[in-house]
């Protein structure tokens, strides 16, 4: 399973809602990052790049 999504980077003290509100984050429920994250159901295993 491979999701791609690219975003201008942003600092990592802007808070959450300022994020949410500009549209410039990518924010997934738990239960899809379980399942990208290979679908044991216990481990995140996604991948950050800057």
């Amino acid at each position: 399973r491979k999701m791609v999504w690219q975003g201008v980077p942003r600092s990592i003290r802007e808070s959450h809602s300022n994020i949410q509100d500009s549209f410039d984050g990518l924010i997934i429920q738990r239960n899809m990052a379980l399942f990208f994250s290979g679908g044991d159901q216990k481990e995140f295993k996604l991948k950050g790049y800057l």
